[in-house]
């Protein structure tokens, strides 16, 4: 009996060892099965994330593509040759008026009204350009929309000096009459925000300046008329006054020339003695001002687009990184 009753208790007591065992290895089968779940699911992530970095990195290399097209120049290098340095496509903002960002190898011509551009042409519809304001540079879209907006203020300072002020003189002459040109009331409001800004000394080189582009005629192809040409501050040659010569009389343009260049020399005298006496005028104090401004706005424009060429990676979400990244 008392073996009997050691085997029976020494059996159950090996089946209880036995369940013990069996559920101390189903638990630890069941914690390391969770271990390397988690382990696989944390790679899982941490290759997703990886991808989805090299993804961005992709992308952003697309983008800076557009942005250093856009400045030019990002490296600011310098060519040997003092003439042939290499050009940036930024806005401008000169003496006296503002210039559209120039695209390469584009051909524009002095007497175009062209719309004014603060990237150039050839990338304004680019769908990256577009994507890089919209989502990934709103700072960089900010300045460019401030530069326009600049730009704007002053053609309407121009505007307004040029409706309101009138300073032109007609003169009559025994063989022609002289009559003002349209491009006159531009040429004496450049030369004024010239000397607004500080380009111009005073009113004594203001009036010399002015006179001294006055220099050359041109023939009407179609009509009796002589036009006396003044070399503007921001173009080659415009009409500033046109002699009118009565069809009947037959007089050679090319000889009066010389006593056309003396005559509206001295008219260009007296428009500037009676601009003088009048001056300041709001709209050219404005004008300066305005363009002043812009040249800082086109400065931190130009310091924000060196910014992002040089960010490893540009933050923000678009379709394109949708489309392409790895989701769960």
């Amino acid at each position: 009996m008392g073996v009997g009753i050691q085997n029976r208790y020494g059996s159950e007591w090996f089946s209880l060892l036995n369940v013990a065992v069996s559920a101390a290895l189903s638990s630890a089968l069941v914690l390391l099965y969770f271990r390397q779940s988690a382990i696989l699911e944390s790679q899982k992530e941490l290759l997703k994330a990886e991808m989805n970095r090299g993804i961005r990195e992709q992308h952003t290399e697309t983008l800076r593509e557009r942005v250093r097209k856009w400045h030019g120049n990002p490296d600011r290098e310098i060519s040997d040759d003092p003439i042939n340095q290499p050009s940036k496509n930024l806005p401008f903002v000169g003496t006296v008026s503002f210039s559209s960002a120039p695209s390469p190898n584009e051909i524009s011509y002095a007497f175009e009204e062209d719309e004014f551009r603060v990237i150039p042409q050839y990338l304004e519809n680019d769908r990256y350009m577009r994507d890089l304001l919209e989502n990934h540079a709103p700072d960089l879209k900010k300045q460019a929309e401030r530069v326009v907006s600049l730009k704007e203020q002053f053609d309407t300072h121009q505007q307004k000096f040029l409706t309101e002020f009138n300073y032109e003189h007609e003169g009559q002459y025994n063989e022609f009459a002289l009559e003002p040109q349209d491009h006159l009331s531009l040429w004496l409001f450049e030369h004024l925000v010239r000397l607004e800004r500080g380009f111009t000394d005073d009113f004594a080189e203001l009036r010399e300046r002015m006179v001294s582009e006055v220099t050359d005629t041109t023939h009407h192809p179609d009509e009796p008329i002589v036009w006396v040409l003044a070399k503007a501050t921001n173009v080659d040659r415009r009409a500033v006054y046109g002699a009118r010569y009565d069809e009947s009389e037959s007089v050679e343009w090319n000889e009066s020339r010389s006593e056309l260049v003396g005559e509206v020399e001295k008219i260009v005298r007296s428009i500037v003695d009676n601009v003088e006496a009048d001056y300041p005028f709001d709209p050219v104090t404005q004008a300066a001002d305005t363009l002043n401004q812009g040249a800082v706005a086109v400065d931190e424009l130009e310091q924000i687009l060196i910014e992002y060429d040089g960010k490893p990676i540009y933050q923000g979400g678009c379709k394109y990184l949708d489309e392409a990244e790895v989701g769960d």
